[in-house]
């Protein structure tokens, strides 16, 4: 039985933690070829293929690893915009860092969110 998907916090739930390395649940999505090219919250040109995210709070350059439980698979990404916009969704992934851990087909997964590293304030 699959309860991940009910697990999973909303976005008003979601604080991921700076200070130390708390693993959260988190709904995410992709955004890809047709968002390339276009500026991103940060002010660099979104490149569907870097390994880059979009979260609504946290600090640009933010390093967050997301690790898929179904099958192990995890990938690095670098905040540089923010979004989504959809509720229940807590980040948005480029479609390369979203095809590394989960079916591009799906649309959507429930990953296990670390914040990696943050910029120097």
């Amino acid at each position: 039985m699959n309860t991940a998907a009910s697990s999973a916090p909303s976005a008003t739930q979601s604080k991921l933690s700076l200070t130390n390395k708390e693993v959260e649940v988190v709904r995410v999505s992709y955004y890809g070829l047709e968002r390339s090219g276009r500026t991103t919250a940060n002010g660099e040109r979104f490149d569907h293929r870097k390994l880059t995210c979009a979260h609504p709070t946290l600090p640009f350059n933010t390093y967050v690893k997301f690790t898929n439980p179904a099958n192990r698979l995890s990938v690095t990404c670098r905040v540089n915009d923010r979004g989504p916009t959809y509720p229940g969704r807590h980040f948005d992934l480029s479609s390369t860092a979203f095809a590394l851990v989960a079916p591009i087909h799906n649309g959507l997964a429930t990953l296990h969110a670390e914040v990696q590293d943050r910029p120097q304030q």
